[in-house]
């Protein structure tokens, strides 16, 4: 099972739900999508097929022909478009919070609960990145 967190997060962010997957028999993967967690990046353009490409880049040095995907919001995109560019190598997709054209979304409003989470992500990127002091471009990007 290939799990895929939401934007801005890193694998670390599925720590509960990895040791009962575990507990259930799972082979659980977790993946740091390009510039995210420990993961490097170039200078390409965040995207989610980009992003997909790496994951099935990740797959084919596993060795695994099927998975099952779990995606939160760009995890759940990503999923999405993986099940699309090679559905016989899906097992199943379950995704959450997912939003493939945002033309329609309201803008985000600073709230005591988006400002902890914004701040736990900055935290987390100082923590694991390798240029822990470029968040502020890092999420001007991924914008």
């Amino acid at each position: 099972m290939i799990l895929l967190r939401g934007g801005l997060g890193h694998s670390g962010n599925w720590g509960y739900q990895v040791t009962a997957l575990v507990e259930s028999g799972y082979r659980a993967i977790l993946i740091d999508s390009r510039g995210h967690g420990r993961s490097m990046r170039d200078g390409q353009p965040f995207s989610y097929e980009l992003m997909a490409s790496d994951v099935l880049a990740v797959r084919d040095t596993l060795g695994l022909e099927k998975a099952a995907f779990v995606g939160w919001s760009d995890g759940a995109c990503t999923s999405l478009i993986l099940a699309t560019k090679a559905p016989s190598r899906a097992a199943c997709v379950f995704y959450f919070a997912c939003n493939m054209e945002p033309s329609r979304l309201k803008a985000f409003e600073a709230t005591p609960a988006l400002n902890r989470w914004f701040a736990r992500h900055a935290k987390d990127y100082a923590e694991l990145s390798a240029t822990p002091a470029d968040f502020a471009s890092f999420v001007e990007d991924v914008s």
